[in-house]
């Protein structure tokens, strides 16, 4: 009989999952042994379930050798779904069978250690559930936002991040050699849009954009990833309605797409589906009287 194909962790919390056998594999979050059983909680990409071990049901070397196995070591595991109040989500999977990929070697991360630790190993901290839920939450929204931008029949360009001047502004560039010229790290994609909406009408550019600016702020960044529109034919209302459809669009789909990451960070969907156009729009006198009343002293102009 042919074993399972692995499947993912998720499958484990599905309607029809308990009594059937299930391959899963990924790494070890965290283990430990009470009363001769194995608990050992294994993430993969969809999440955690908790995998029991039995000696009776893996065989003493099993369990010594998983009993060896660090944390992040990566496992495979086939077993028998089951409910149990007492487990995470409520459910469990009964080991029949357990092997060890790489039993890892011990994790250097924990609670009280300084951040220039916590940095130099980070590699190791983008595994925590925080990280990874905001990993996930930002690809999310970078699809929301081509989902809507694709559906507004706007193009996606890929211009140049290495390029031969500076952008206007006067924002400080990182300036490096180029085969013996000068070159610079882009600071924005406005120069190729502008001369691209001229055949095309609507397009966009989703990259990396380096400002060479010191700062003492940690909010300040050197680089970031820079979303540009530029829309032919498009006055200044429509400019703001297009940017309202947007904000609502990628808000929503962030909310319905990342429940379980959202509640990892401490947010709720709820405040995202609440986003609603239109949103207020003042001109600038009024923006300047709001300030006054606000103690801000600032004159118009």
């Amino acid at each position: 009989m042919t074993a399972p194909a692995f499947a993912p962790v998720e499958v484990v919390f599905g309607p029809e999952a308990v009594g059937r056998t299930v391959r899963l594999r990924g790494w070890l979050q965290k283990g430990r042994s009470s009363g001769g059983i194995l608990f050992l909680l294994l993430r993969d990409r969809t999440g955690s379930v908790q995998v029991t071990g039995r000696r009776d049901a893996l065989g003493e070397p099993t369990i010594e050798a998983v009993g060896h196995v660090q944390v992040e070591g990566a496992l495979e595991v086939e077993g028998v779904v089951a409910e149990d109040r007492r487990a995470p989500g409520g459910r469990e999977v009964r080991a029949t069978a357990i092997r060890i990929v790489d039993a890892g070697e011990p994790f250097p991360i924990f609670a009280e250690q300084t951040e220039e630790f916590r940095l130099d190993h980070r590699h190791l901290v983008i595994r925590s559930p925080e990280h990874v839920a905001t990993f996930r939450v930002k690809a999310r929204l970078l699809a929301a936002l081509r989902e809507f931008l694709a559906g507004e029949e706007v193009l996606e360009m890929t211009p140049p991040v290495l390029t031969g001047n500076s952008a206007e502004g006067g924002s400080e560039a990182f300036e490096l050699d180029y085969f013996g010229r000068p070159g610079y790290l882009g600071q924005t994609a406005q120069l190729y849009l502008e001369a691209l909406i001229v055949p095309h009408e609507r397009v966009y550019a989703l990259t990396p954009s380096f400002r060479a600016e010191k700062s003492r702020t940690t909010r300040h960044l050197t680089e970031y990833l820079h979303l540009e529109v530029e829309l032919a034919w498009c006055d200044l209302d429509g400019l703001l309605d297009f940017i309202e459809r947007m904000v609502v669009f990628a808000s929503t789909a962030v909310a319905e797409r990342c429940p379980k990451e959202l509640a990892v960070l401490g947010r709720a969907p709820e405040e995202l589906r609440a986003i609603h156009a239109p949103f207020e729009r003042l001109t600038y006198t009024h923006a300047l009287e709001r300030l006054r009343e606000r103690g801000f002293h600032l004159e118009w102009g």
